[in-house]
């Protein structure tokens, strides 16, 4: 009884690890992003709507970008400093400082999750 056991317990543990984690389109992404500025970072209606807009315009881009492995890299990277750049004219010192962080550490999550070519389409 006990190898059912382990082999059950194994195959259990085995088809949780193997399912990869789902792509979400801009628009998800986007809506995302722009919730978690309004509940953390306190956003008043109009920084709101200007935030909402440009998380869209450049996570529709990125998408885009994703679709030439050669050069994909250097346009993202160029199209996340010209996003924060954007942010920064949007947010005060304080906002922006929280909304750099955030950023700051979730580029880092996606580098040391998704090496190479392991990355989710």
């Amino acid at each position: 009884m006990k190898p059912f056991h382990f082999c059950f317990f194994l195959l259990l543990f085995w088809s949780s690890v193997s399912f990869a984690q789902p792509r979400w389109s801009g628009e998800i992404r986007a809506k995302r992003l722009t919730e978690w500025m309004r509940d953390s970072l306190h956003l008043s209606q109009d920084q709101l709507a200007k935030a909402s807009k440009i998380e869209l315009r450049y996570e529709q881009q990125i998408d885009k970008s994703s679709e030439s492995p050669a050069t994909r890299d250097k346009v993202q990277q160029k199209l996340m400093s010209q996003k924060d750049a954007d942010m920064k004219a949007v947010l005060n010192k304080m906002q922006y400082r929280k909304y750099y962080s955030r950023e700051i550490s979730a580029r880092q999550r996606e580098k040391i999750i998704y090496k190479g070519n392991r990355q989710p389409l």
